[in-house]
């Protein structure tokens, strides 16, 4: 099994677990369930075959139940871990899907690493920045709120460029 595949299990399993948990705090067996079931289906089917609907389905059915458990108000926390690591699951699937229609690769392993190396800085920046949200309150106006953001944007984008020079 390849190191990408065992990463893409490890995402699926938090976001099963996180958003899971959640669903249970709340007191929904259901969600939690569902959240199993979807979690379940998706390294199934990545077994099978790594089909690019099933990763985009997948990937939307458990990130909505995220933005879902927000709204319900669910812990938020565990929200935001389970939406960032759905997100890198579906990032390993499309990486893996894209080097499996790749005709020759000569060192994918360096390939690899480097990929997992820029995904991980940008987990947990995403980490990083959705825990900042969650524990700091400020009442902002709209214009203030939104020359932050495109900060946040432009500082993101800048640090993705250093670690793809690196």
């Amino acid at each position: 099994m390849r190191r990408t595949t065992i990463v893409l299990f490890g995402c699926v399993i938090v976001t099963v677990l996180a958003l899971g948990a959640g669903y249970l705090i709340g007191g929904s067996w259901v969600g939690a369930l569902v959240v199993v079931g979807i979690g379940g289906m998706w390294l199934l089917a990545h077994l099978i075959g790594n089909h690019p609907a099933g990763n985009l389905l997948a990937w939307l059915s458990l990130t909505g139940g995220a933005a879902i458990g927000v709204a319900i108000d669910l812990p938020a926390g565990l929200m935001l871990v389970a939406a960032v690591a759905a997100l890198c699951a579906w990032d390993v699937a499309h990486y893996e899907q894209r080097l499996g229609e790749a005709a020759r690769i000569d060192s994918s392993g360096a390939l690899d690493r480097q990929h997992m190396s820029r995904l991980a800085l940008t987990a947990a920046a995403g980490l990083a920045i959705g825990a900042m949200a969650l524990l700091i309150r400020v009442d902002l106006g709209f214009g203030v709120a939104f020359a932050l953001a495109i900060a946040a944007v432009v500082l993101l984008s800048q640090l993705v460029r250093l670690a793809t020079k690196g």
